[in-house]
Formats: C-alpha cells, structure tokens, sequence
C-alpha cells in the first residue's frame, strides 16, 4: 500500500506550491514515457501491417489487395483519449497552518496567492480527475471567557451545539468545489444529558460523527448533513442504515 503512496513534507505556503509543481512534473513524465511506448507500438503493427500487404500482393490479385488495403489501413480507434498517468487523490494537510502565517502577514496579498494556487490545483484536478482534499483547521471551538458570546457569522453548523467555523475566513469556501464541516455530537439523548446537563460530572458518553455540506459550487447541496460512526478505524458507516 505505501509504495502507492507519494508523501511531501513541507513547512510553509511556497514549500506546497513547490511539492504540487513537482508532483505534476511527474505526471508529465510518466506521460512521455507512456507516448514513447505507444509510438513504438504502433510502428511495431505498422510494420506488421507491411509485411502482411507484401505478402498478399503475391499471392492476390489486384482488385482483392485493393479491397484488403481498404481495410488493413483502418484507424484502430481515433476517438481513445491517449493514455495519461493517473492519481487517485491528492491530500494536504494541513493547508491552514501554511497559510495562516502569510495571511497575518499580509491579508490581501496572502488572499490573492491563495486564489492563484488553487486556481492551478483545480485545474490538475480537473484535468487528471483527481480528488483533491484540502485539510482546514476549525477555530472558535471553545472560550475559556464565560461572558463571551458567539456572534451570529461564527454559527456556520446547523446544529445549534456545535460551536466553531472553518478557519481562513469565508472567502476560502468560495474557493474550492465543495466545503464540508466535520463535527460530533452525543449520539443519543441520555448523552447529551451527560454532555449538557447541569449534572455534567466528566461521565464519558457516546458520539457519533457528523458531516455537514457549507458551501457547492453547484449550489445544489449546500445545507445536506448526515451523521456516521466509524468502524474499524478506517470505515465510515451511516447509522441511518
């Protein structure tokens, strides 16, 4: 399994545009090897296809080697896309702690080289059909300040408990396809008793996962939720199944 896996390790924002740059350079290669060999190929049936016209034409006459040039000469398949080297995924993790510190530098320019990288992620992902996944981090999760309350744009769940929002401002939503909260609750009403109550005495209680789409491109899903446990360490499951 990890030798199908490629890691970079980075340390700042110019650090991942470096590793992505490389990554797609390796694409490119990969794909002049495989036209190289195509190439070859097809010389290789080429030939074969003259060897096989030499050997008709003595032995056919003339008006069946037209028929049998006709046909030997058909394209194989005009309309094959040429083969690509191919990606199943890309993850990095984590994007907000490497453009966190440009943005505090400078909001504006860091905003802008944000919007200029991931235009040219979006279009490898596109172009390779790779699922990209961008890592943020969630703030607000917490005030240790019992007077403070949380403004009505910091509510970005539509469950009413679940404090925090998407670090990076709203901007980066509107930035990628789809923009996906991942959250937990107690899973059942006597643990949110446990969790909530004013009986709350550090009990341990049940939680289940929850998924909530922010924001879509499309528009057509943004407000969807659905809660999911999981199993085995690895395995997502739906409980309404």
């Amino acid at each position: 399994m990890l030798d199908r896996v490629r890691f970079s390790r980075v340390f700042d924002f110019p650090g991942v545009a470096e590793a992505v740059a490389e990554f797609t350079a390796i694409l490119e290669e990969k794909d002049q090897i495989h036209q190289q060999e195509n190439n070859a190929e097809e010389n290789n049936i080429s030939q074969g296809i003259a060897d096989t016209e030499d050997e008709m034409e003595s032995n056919l006459s003339s008006e069946e080697a037209r028929i049998s040039d006709d046909h030997t000469h058909s394209p194989k398949n005009n309309n094959e896309p040429p083969k690509r080297s191919q990606a199943s995924m890309i993850v990095i993790d984590n994007i907000a702690n490497v453009v966190g510190p440009m943005m505090t530098k400078s909001q504006v320019q860091g905003h802008a080289m944000l919007a200029s990288f991931l235009r040219s992620l979006h279009r490898l992902t596109e172009h390779r059909h790779i699922c990209t996944l961008l890592v943020n981090t969630a703030v607000g999760l917490r005030s240790q300040n019992a007077r403070y309350h949380r403004r009505a744009d910091d509510q970005v769940s539509v469950f009413a408990l679940t404090p925090g929002k998407p670090a990076l401002g709203k901007h980066f939503a509107y930035l990628v396809d789809t923009s996906i909260f991942l959250s937990t609750l107690p899973r059942s009403k006597e643990d949110a008793d446990i969790a909530y109550g004013d009986l709350h005495d550090g009990r341990s209680f049940d939680r289940v996962g929850v998924v909530e789409v922010l924001k879509d491109r499309n528009g057509t899903r943004e407000g969807r939720w659905s809660v999911f446990t999981v199993e085995d360490g690895a395995e997502l499951q739906s409980i309404f199944l």
